[in-house]
Formats: structure tokens, C-alpha cells, sequence
């Protein structure tokens, strides 16, 4: 068998692979995450007056199921402002500043105990091992055959 045509065969399957692992857009709820706390959007609206100052920011935005860190959203896009609701202590819920100047109310939903994945990189540097492993051994088996 031609050893240019394995190599593209285990890239190939390995390509397979790293696109099976990735997740479509499926995520249960609409959420921000701020300081470890996620918090879920209601569907209700925190009105202006009741507004307090501004405490962090969407620092990740993904409508991809997966593990991330930081201030994240799956509804509201990088540099969406999180406020503090006056009354409101914030581990009970904060406000979140939408594209039309309405403030949602986002309700705590509980602690985000999510972990980076590291599933990809992992699969990127085994793919990049192997191409460079039949490279080689072409390379090598080439000039032997010289």
C-alpha cells in the first residue's frame, strides 16, 4: 500500500475524531457566569432606578456547550456589563445590560464548579505528533530507498 495514502488515512481519522468531540449549541438555560456564581435569566427586568453600580463584565462569550472560565455568558456577547441590583445582595441575582438598554434580571442558579477541558488541545497536539511521526518516517524511508 502506498505510504502516502495511510498517512492521509490516519489524518483523516484523526480529523474524525477532533470534529465528534466538539459540542453543539444545546445549553439549557440563558446564563452568565460572574465570580464562580452562575446566574440564570428569568425572562423579567430589573428597572433602571433600581440600578447599581457596575461590578464585572462578560469576559467569554460561547453558544457552544463546554467548560470555560471566567465571566462567560451563552447569551450576552464580550464586554456585556454585569451591575448590582440595589437591595439585591449579589449572591441572589445581578443585573445584566442588553443590546436595547434594558437591564435583565439574572437569579442565582447556583455555584459554577466547571473545570477547563482540555480535550482539544490534547487532540490537536496528538494530531500534530502524527503528522510529524509520518513525515519523518517518509522522509527517512524515502532516502533509504534513494
Amino acid at each position: 500500500m502506498n505510504l502516502r495514502r495511510v498517512a492521509l488515512s490516519m489524518l483523516l481519522i484523526l480529523s474524525c475524531v477532533i470534529s465528534s468531540t466538539t459540542a453543539s449549541a444545546d445549553w439549557a438555560f440563558q446564563f452568565v457566569v460572574y465570580n464562580g456564581t452562575v446566574y440564570a435569566h428569568q425572562g423579567t427586568y430589573t428597572p433602571v432606578e433600581k440600578i447599581g453600580k457596575k461590578i464585572g463584565e462578560v469576559t467569554f462569550y460561547s453558544d457552544r456547550e463546554g467548560t470555560y472560565t471566567g465571566n462567560f455568558s451563552n447569551t450576552y456577547p464580550k464586554g456585556t456589563p454585569y451591575y448590582r441590583i440595589l437591595d439585591v445582595s449579589d449572591s441572589a441575582g445581578i443585573a445584566v445590560q442588553e443590546s436595547d438598554g434594558r437591564y435583565a434580571t439574572l437569579l442565582y442558579h447556583g455555584k459554577y464548579d466547571g473545570k477547563p477541558d482540555y480535550t482539544k488541545p490534547i487532540m490537536l497536539f496528538l494530531i500534530g505528533f502524527v503528522v510529524v511521526g509520518c513525515a519523518t518516517w517518509l522522509w527517512v524511508r524515502k532516502r533509504r530507498l534513494q
